[in-house]
Formats: C-alpha cells, sequence, structure tokens
C-alpha cells in the first residue's frame, strides 16, 4: 500500500481511527526482508497447516496489521506496554511480537496462543544497556507478560480462554539458534519459550517436531501441538 493509497482509505474511513501511515504501508517492510521472510514463511506454514488438518481453525495478527485494534485501550493488540523491575528500579517497558496467531481445535474447543520472535541475528544476546534491545530483555518482558495476564486480552479478539502463551524463537540459522537457545535455557522460567530454524520450519514444518522447548538442546525436538501432533501427517 503506497500512501496515496493509505491516504484514499483514511479519507473514505475505510481504515480504523488512530492507524498510522507506517502500520499500513510497505516502507518498512522493504527495508527489512529476512525478517518479513522469516514471518511470512511461518504464515504460510500455518496456511498449510490449516489446509491440511481441517480439525483446526488457525487465525493470525501481524506486528503492524491495522485491523485489529483492543476496544479498551484503542491501541493495537500486539502492543503491550509493562511495568518492568530492574536493578535500577521500575520503568515501562513497550514490546510488540512480530506476530501472534492462535490454533483452535474445533471438535475439543480448545486454543493455544503463540507470539513469534523472528531473530535475524541483529540483536545482541545481552547487554547491561536497557536502552538497547535484546534478547535476553525480550524475554523478560514475555515472562512479565505471561506473569501479568496482559496476554488474556486477545480473549476478546478470538475469543475462547488461553491459559498461558508459548513463545517461538524463528532463528535465521543453526548457529543463531543455539545461542538463542542458550539465553531462554538462563532466563527462568522458559519452559513456555521454544526454539528452531528457518530450515527445520521449511523442511519439516511447523507443526513437526522441530522445537527446542525452553531452548533445551540435549532432549528430542518437540512438536508446538504436544499430543494433538499424533493426529497429524509427519509432514505437517
Amino acid at each position: 500500500l503506497s500512501k496515496l493509497g493509505f491516504d484514499v482509505l483514511a479519507d473514505r474511513k475505510l481504515l480504523p481511527a488512530g492507524i498510522h501511515l507506517n502500520s499500513a504501508t510497505a516502507d518498512a517492510i522493504l527495508t527489512q526482508p529476512l525478517h518479513q521472510y522469516l514471518i511470512n514463511t511461518l504464515r504460510f506454514c500455518l496456511l498449510e497447516l490449516e489446509q491440511n488438518a481441517t480439525e483446526f481453525n488457525i487465525e493470525g495478527l501481524s506486528s503492524n496489521s491495522p485491523f485489529a485494534i483492543d476496544p479498551g485501550t484503542q491501541k493495537a493488540f500486539t502492543t503491550a506496554t509493562l511495568s518492568l523491575i530492574t536493578d535500577a528500579g521500575s520503568r515501562r517497558s513497550q514490546f510488540i511480537p512480530d506476530y501472534a496467531f492462535r490454533i483452535h481445535h474445533k471438535e475439543m474447543d480448545k486454543s493455544l496462543l503463540f507470539f513469534l520472535e523472528a531473530d535475524t541475528g541483529s540483536e545482541a544476546l545481552r547487554s547491561l544497556n536497557w536502552g538497547k534491545p535484546t534478547v535476553d530483555r525480550k524475554i523478560y518482558s514475555y515472562q512479565e507478560y505471561f506473569r501479568s495476564g496482559g496476554y488474556k486480552s486477545y480473549e476478546s479478539l478470538w475469543g475462547g480462554r488461553f491459559k498461558g502463551f508459548r513463545l517461538l524463537f524463528l532463528c535465521a540459522d543453526a548457529p543463531r539458534a543455539k545461542s538463542v537457545a542458550s539465553v531462554v535455557r538462563h532466563a527462568q522460567p522458559s519452559d513456555f519459550i521454544w526454539v528452531t530454524t528457518l530450515y527445520e520450519l521449511e523442511n519439516i514444518g511447523v507443526a513437526g517436531k522441530i522445537w527446542r522447548r525452553g531452548g533445551n538442546e540435549d532432549k528430542p525436538r518437540e512438536s508446538i501441538l504436544g499430543s494433538l501432533v499424533r493426529r497429524l501427517p509427519v509432514s505437517f
């Protein structure tokens, strides 16, 4: 969508109020092709899963979607503001998942909530500077989001009830996945955090046993669907 197209849609009131130009145009996307490739590969795999396993209904929301506003805050569902306790005291922090989605099993009427972090390797793993985005601080934010129950705002978007969520790190390559997994293992509690690589996702599929749960490299890979994976073809 170009700026001209955005202006036309806004003038005709075809976009929700409060949507910013950067949320609807392609300019930001064009500056980070690998990041977008990681996200869109996961989205394609989810679509493939839904088409081949009809017992599932899958809904997703990108970080810059202009079409899902939390009626309570009038902000995007994917924008979360937290109060974090640091060595320097309490501070406000905002984070935005790269992609949020839920997988709903129709027969069981059970939903799982997921957040994706597409990791290209550009961010530092750790830093003493709180103003610098790092993997460990990102994990800390999600831990607080989990503890505070902030993720429950998605219940009003997709319905049902969520008892926690799963954070997925999709890494561009194996060395980066190993590094991220190490950070995850040392950031307890981290059992809700899962790590994989683009190669594994493309060759086995999102529901396959490709995920390092809790960043554990020594245990067998798992499926993010848990016991439900037994109902699916191996390739999905």
